[in-house]
């Protein structure tokens, strides 16, 4: 639980003052600051998205990893960061799958063994395109969520 400071009202010449939460994880921020790297995060997302769905699967780590990060230096105990949070770190293992599904596959002998060259290979596409077409998905209805249109 974030650590809260005391609110206090008090009431002079109707004058009220009131003591913000401060968050044990990041300290005292500035207002908006979780929003501004969520806002971040999902750019990084949709970067990954768009890197997964055009093969380039290393591309596309950097940018998981950089959702991730982004999202860490927010609030921890943050709803709405920890689901940012949580899709950024699905796609970085789907990441590394796809870029060993594609190095595997260099390294198999396409005359000797096509059948298995074939299976890494549809494997290694198949998680790009599963991946990448589900955080697509998602950052699109987050896009056009109406909380999302509301708040702007």
């Amino acid at each position: 639980m974030p650590a809260t400071v005391d609110v206090k009202m008090s009431v002079s010449k109707s004058k009220t003052t009131k003591r913000a939460v401060v968050n044990s994880d990041t300290g005292p921020t500035p207002p908006g600051y979780n929003k501004n790297l969520r806002e971040k995060a999902r750019l990084a997302l949709a970067a990954s998205s768009c890197a997964l769905l055009l093969s380039w699967p290393t591309l596309a780590l950097l940018c998981g990893i950089a959702a991730a990060w982004l999202l860490h230096q927010g609030t921890a105990f943050s709803v709405k960061n920890f689901k940012w949070r949580a899709l950024s770190w699905l796609t970085v293992p789907a990441c590394l799958a796809a870029l060993a599904a594609r190095n595997a596959a260099l390294q198999i002998d396409q005359d000797k063994a096509y059948t298995v060259y074939l299976l890494v290979s549809l494997f290694g596409r198949g998680v790009e395109f599963t991946t990448g077409a589900f955080v697509a998905v998602v950052i699109a209805f987050a896009w056009t969520s109406p909380e999302q249109t509301k708040a702007e």
